[in-house]
């Protein structure tokens, strides 16, 4: 009697060291492509890509039982080799997903470390979301290796030149339809120049997608900072240069229109921001930008660059002009509806988009408008 309790005894505390062992925060890249994220948290196992997707729990002897809300349950396989985790499907023995256990206080930083490229990303406040909240399905990653662009997508690293998108589009491989779903996530050095910078946003564009997310950095494991953005449409200068048939391409909005009755040209420099040659702080192009969207419902926003500009200066001004226009339609809401612009209620949604055309958010290079 006394050896089966200490037996009993044993196999309980290898089960406690087993669960200590899974606790915490595990990342992998599915398909080597766009990163998962899953977290062991006493006797759940949280799945962050599937929309925070619960299931309990147990573990022993390398045997993982996950039970869902519907008390079915499945049994994988899995194994520990140095900081990484494995789960094995049991009847074929073969590897389902691969992990690696946290090592960073951000997802991203984890995985760019491993991309054998430097890269410090921008940071500012951006908009935060909890990861599975947004598409994470295309990283780009980008920043200068011996002072040349590169870039590494789906593990490919590669110069960055005026063909790139020829890559783009025989790596991705979607549909004509479904480009206008898929968007590319954004992960830049934040000092890449702003003119390499355009010119990466142009080859995205001529491989069709519509829409990128500027990925910045954060202090917090489980959450995305970013900012998503529209591509700006392909003028026809640009179809001429490639050679392209526009009936290729989904058709995009028209290109925006600089109209200096109903724009405001921003000049971004290194560290500087300025209006007609006068530099200017954050507080007065708040005002600014505010004044001018209250009294004129065309106006937009438009801007130029210097030579020295980097990708941390556009985030800067990025951020000012969105979070100017974001409490214009806060206000507008509270005002008229008394609700707030991030509700979920489905009644409030068309009130929220009547904000949102009141006070549009336009801002877009005045190299790439009709002018």
């Amino acid at each position: 009697m006394k050896n089966c309790f200490i037996i009993l005894i044993s196999l309980l505390f290898l089960s406690c060291s087993n669960n200590e062992k899974l606790e915490g925060f595990w990342y992998g890249q599915n398909n080597n492509t766009y990163p998962v994220l899953i977290k062991f948290e006493k006797d759940l196992l949280i799945d962050y890509f599937a929309r925070y997707d619960t299931l309990k729990y147990s573990y022993f002897n390398n045997k993982l039982v996950l039970t869902n809300e519907f008390n079915e349950k499945q049994e994988i396989e899995i194994s520990f080799e140095n900081s990484e985790l494995f789960f094995i499907n049991p009847t074929t023995d073969s590897i389902i997903s691969k992990f690696k256990k946290r090592k960073s206080d951000y997802l991203f930083t984890d995985i760019i470390n491993e991309k054998s490229l430097k890269i410090n990303l921008p940071f500012g406040n951006g908009v935060q979301r909890k990861f599975g909240e947004t598409n994470l399905f295309e990283p780009l990653y980008i920043t200068y290796d011996n002072n040349n662009l590169v870039a590494n997508f789906r593990n490919i690293t590669i110069p960055i030149d005026k063909d790139f998108y020829k890559f783009l589009i025989k790596t991705t491989k979607y549909k004509f339809d479904e480009k206008n779903y898929f968007k590319i996530l954004f992960l830049a050095d934040k000092n890449i120049k702003i003119q390499d910078f355009e010119l990466i946003k142009k080859q995205i564009k001529l491989a069709d997608y519509n829409r990128i997310e500027l990925i910045l950095e954060n202090d917090k494991y489980e959450y995305i900072k970013s900012f998503q953005l529209r591509l700006p449409p392909l003028l026809d200068k640009d179809l001429k240069e490639y050679d392209i048939n526009s009936k290729e391409y989904i058709l995009p909005p028209a290109p925006a229109k600089f109209d200096k009755n109903h724009s405001l040209l921003i000049e971004i420099g290194k560290n500087s921001i300025k209006i007609n040659n006068k530099t200017i702080n954050k507080d007065d192009l708040k005002k600014t930008i505010q004044e001018k969207l209250t009294a004129d419902s065309e106006f937009n926003i438009s801007y130029t660059f210097t030579e020295n500009s980097v990708y941390q200066d556009y985030i800067y001004t990025l951020e000012i002009v969105y979070n100017s226009i974001i409490e214009l339609r806060k206000t507008y809401l509270k005002n008229k509806y008394n609700i707030d612009y991030y509700s979920t209620n489905y009644d409030d949604r068309e009130k929220i988009n009547e904000s949102k055309e009141q006070f549009r958010f336009i801002f877009f290079n005045y190299e790439n408008s009709i002018h």
